[in-house]
């Protein structure tokens, strides 16, 4: 089968207010959206969220806010996105260290 793409640039005001009401997801995927500019901005109020996959989506260069017990997944997108991922992982990490040595 063809990969699944689609011509979604952002989710509606509806998408993102329906994704808020999601209180209890663990795992979010955004896969194979090439035009997709940016994602949610309101994701760290999914405070269960423990992983977020990135999956080629090229044209998002930026990274949302995530609560700190978040997992960042990034395949096949921007180098710019995928720097972030790597940053995010660093602070993380560092976080967690952090948090045990307390």
């Amino acid at each position: 089968m063809g990969k699944r793409t689609s011509s979604m640039v952002s989710l509606t005001e509806e998408q993102e207010r329906a994704l808020q009401l999601l209180t209890s997801l663990q795992t979010l995927g955004f896969m194979g959206y090439p035009n997709l500019i940016s994602l949610p901005a309101n994701l760290r109020s999914l405070v269960n969220l423990k992983r977020l996959s990135i999956c080629s989506c090229p044209s998002i260069s930026g990274q949302p806010e995530l609560v700190t017990s978040c997992t960042l997944d990034v395949y096949d997108c921007s180098q710019e996105l995928s720097t972030l991922c790597k940053e995010w992982d660093q602070r993380r990490k560092a976080m967690d260290d952090d948090m045990m040595c307390l």
